[in-house]
């Protein structure tokens, strides 16, 4: 990507030399795109689960990865659609850097309908998951660092937060003292 925005930045850039950035970009922006829809797969299985366990509630949460057909040969086939664009512009405007994830809250884009400490939750049930895949992967549990976490949770979902993760090395920064004081992690 970065080779071929070099080139996009050339006036006198041919297409030949784009067209082989292009063929290593479609392979490797096929790739990225299964393993991400694999992971989303992996995280709609648990994020349910693990954001009504912080939220203490029976909404659903999910997250769509609206590319599920990227193959090298679409992928090519858009580069090459964009390429006057792209030459326009100075860089890539198409490919999985370009595409985003989207949350959901009871099926609607959670930006649009959840509350702030609804999102925060989702982010904090996201945390949670990446914690367990890391631990899976790296076989042991990482430090789990959290800034201001409890600066939009109401005092019944800090406690669930607390409860989440007494069971890994966790520091917290914080600006905002809970009510009580009680959330400490044993």
């Amino acid at each position: 990507l970065k080779q071929r925005n070099n080139l996009l930045k050339h006036p006198s850039v041919s297409m030949d030399e784009l067209f082989v950035w292009d063929v290593s970009l479609s392979e490797y922006g096929a790739y990225i795109s299964t393993q991400r829809r694999y992971f989303i797969d992996g995280i709609n299985q648990k994020i349910n689960t693990v954001y009504n366990k912080i939220a203490d509630s029976s909404d659903t949460v999910s997250i769509r990865y609206p590319y599920t057909k990227v193959s090298k040969q679409l992928l090519l086939a858009d580069l090459h659609a964009h390429t006057a664009k792209d030459l326009a512009v100075g860089f890539t405007i198409v490919g999985p850097h370009r595409h985003d994830i989207l949350f959901e809250y009871n099926d609607v884009p959670a930006l649009s309908v959840a509350s702030r400490g609804e999102i925060r939750s989702i982010m904090l049930a996201m945390k949670f998951i990446e914690v367990d895949m890391l631990q899976e992967y790296v076989s042991h549990a990482p430090v789990i660092l959290l800034d201001d976490v409890f600066s939009e949770l109401d005092e019944k979902r800090q406690g669930h937060l607390v409860q989440n993760f007494k069971n890994h090395q966790v520091i917290i920064t914080s600006a905002t003292s809970t009510a009580k004081g009680s959330h400490m992690i044993e």
